[in-house]
């Protein structure tokens, strides 16, 4: 389904459309490129990375970036490692979300993958009524099996792809 970004928030006005994702913001240019285009449509858009705290005027609207309390750059070695630093981005991108739901309802949630259960953090969104995008850029457990020489059928790789099957739900 496509959707109506570039008519108004259903009370009119524009929309409020929140981003979440495992990156910062300054680096990641498919992601900025996004907000960009949300944001000259006269949107709000709120982002939670790694980076921040940015304001950036986009057209008519407008671009806020969140950096969550406690998160660590990308890791650079080991699977377990890895999941430590998914599982603290998602903890305190699950608050920022919640917080922002409460104080400024989205209008929809647009998460980038990798991980894909950031999903999840959107949830407090999700319950108030907003459609949520799960963008995969990247397939997982295909890129996981390879980073860590783990064979298809290795039983953390049919999690995570459990895992991916369960977010993209």
């Amino acid at each position: 389904a496509v959707l109506p970004l570039a008519r108004a928030a259903p009370g009119g006005g524009a929309m409020r459309v929140g981003m979440v994702h495992f990156s910062e913001f300054e680096l990641d240019s498919r992601v900025q490129r996004e907000a960009r285009s949300i944001a000259a449509l006269g949107h709000e858009v709120h982002c939670v990375c790694l980076d921040g705290p940015g304001r950036f005027a986009e057209g008519e609207g407008v671009i806020r970036t969140y950096a969550v309390p406690g998160a660590e750059a990308r890791p650079r070695t080991g699977a377990l490692n890895y999941i430590r630093a998914y599982a603290g981005f998602f903890r305190s991108a699950l608050t920022r979300m919640s917080a922002l739901a409460h104080l400024h309802p989205l209008d929809m949630v647009h998460v980038h993958n990798m991980p894909n259960f950031l999903a999840y953090a959107s949830l407090p969104a999700k319950l108030r009524g907003a459609p949520l995008l799960l963008d995969m850029h990247d397939t997982f457990p295909e890129l996981f099996a390879t980073k860590f020489g783990l064979a298809s059928n290795h039983p953390l790789i049919a999690a995570i792809r459990g895992e991916e099957r369960a977010s993209a739900a």
